[in-house]
């Protein structure tokens, strides 16, 4: 192999490698999002659409 190519197939290696690992985001943990209740129904949930809340039903 030539020495022009194999500078080239290092260099492109190398450019690569930067964009795979600098695509890569390191994301920090909020704690505030612990605190939210994902799984909690929303108060619209379990109502017939157009009828009022019939207390506890």
């Amino acid at each position: 192999m030539s020495s022009i190519i194999k500078k080239l197939f290092i260099f492109v290696s190398f450019i690569m490698g930067v964009l795979a690992l600098g695509g890569c985001a390191i994301l920090e943990e909020d704690p505030n999002e612990q605190q939210i209740p994902w799984a909690t129904p929303a108060n619209w949930e379990g109502q017939v659409p157009g009828m009022p809340n019939q207390g506890g039903y």
